[in-house]
């Protein structure tokens, strides 16, 4: 398979790699939280207008439910149950051409998106709970109503892995 040369930011603007050596590889997971007709969202404090799922670099040395834990635990301060395979709905894999342009790096992201309803153990962290800034990584978590998820731009690779996933459920 031939590498991709157009790489796209976070507001899915391209950008041309012309050396190869200039792109690192690695693996992510991500989880698409469902409850009650809301969809759980994270909100990085220096990418405020571009919300993603929760999830992000997976460790090659870890099962794919424990990077699934890692993660959901960093970015949300909240605890997946450990059965949590159990729960998944739907998975989605993508390959993804990403430029951080804050970095200036390029990275071709192999991306596993896996969709939950929102499992017993965080039912009281769901919509009627407010969530503010939590998480390790201190991101802001954001419960978006169903009807209002077509008209929010998501950061872009996540954006792609929700139209797929919403395509096969239509």
């Amino acid at each position: 398979m031939t590498e991709p040369t157009e790489f796209y930011d976070d507001y899915g603007r391209a950008t041309t790699v012309t050396d190869p050596a200039l792109i690192q590889k690695f693996d992510t997971v991500h989880v698409l939280c469902h409850s009650q007709g809301h969809w759980l969202l994270s909100v990085m404090g220096m990418l405020p207008d571009v919300p993603e799922f929760p999830g992000g670099r997976a460790n090659p040395e870890e099962s794919f439910g424990a990077n699934l834990h890692r993660e959901f635990l960093e970015e949300t301060g909240l605890t997946l149950p450990p059965d949590i395979e159990r729960h998944v709905r739907r998975r989605h894999h993508q390959v993804a051409p990403f430029h951080a342009r804050m970095g200036g790096k390029f990275f071709l992201l192999n991306q596993t998106y896996v969709l939950i309803d929102l499992p017993e153990n965080l039912r009281e962290h769901g919509p009627d709970h407010r969530l503010e800034w939590s998480g390790s990584e201190e991101n802001r978590l954001v419960w978006m109503p169903d009807a209002q998820m077509s008209g929010i731009t998501l950061r872009h690779e996540h954006g792609l892995a929700w139209k797929a996933l919403r395509a096969v459920e239509e």
